[in-house]
């Protein structure tokens, strides 16, 4: 299982919520935009977090 963290921002400055999600698959787009939209975020950037 890979890791990867989706970083929001409102602003795309500053950083306003981060989250690691656990999937084989980089999380789609519409997922992505709704963790981001839940956390009044209207940026995000996802990477997969190395071990």
């Amino acid at each position: 299982m890979n890791k990867w963290r989706i970083i929001c921002s409102r602003d795309a400055v500053e950083i306003d919520y981060e989250e690691i999600i656990s999937s084989e698959a980089e999380p789609d787009f519409w997922t992505c935009h709704e963790i981001a939209e839940k956390h009044g975020c209207a940026f995000f950037d996802v990477n997969m977090v190395e071990e």
